[in-house]
């Protein structure tokens, strides 16, 4: 399944639920690269980092966010 298509259905999910994948998603790319457990629980109980999360999810649902352009959007997306 590619990223355009998990879009919608993590829409769908509700804030714990995005959050929870999220923290899976930092788990699984830290393993992947070798990154030890212990840096990625420091970053997901860093309350400056989860604060800019949070003021992040905000932004996004006020629509007040960064806007990519079509062009950003394209090379995002092409991977």
């Amino acid at each position: 399944m590619s990223y355009i298509e998990c879009v919608p259905l993590i829409e769908q999910l509700d804030h714990s639920e995005k959050l929870k994948l999220a923290q899976w998603l930092i788990q699984t790319i830290a393993q992947e690269e070798g990154v030890y457990a212990n840096e990625t629980e420091f970053v997901l109980k860093n309350s400056v980092i989860m604060a800019q999360i949070e003021f992040s999810k905000q932004t996004h649902q006020n629509q007040q966010g960064y806007k990519p352009s079509a062009e950003e959007l394209n090379e995002i997306l092409s991977f």
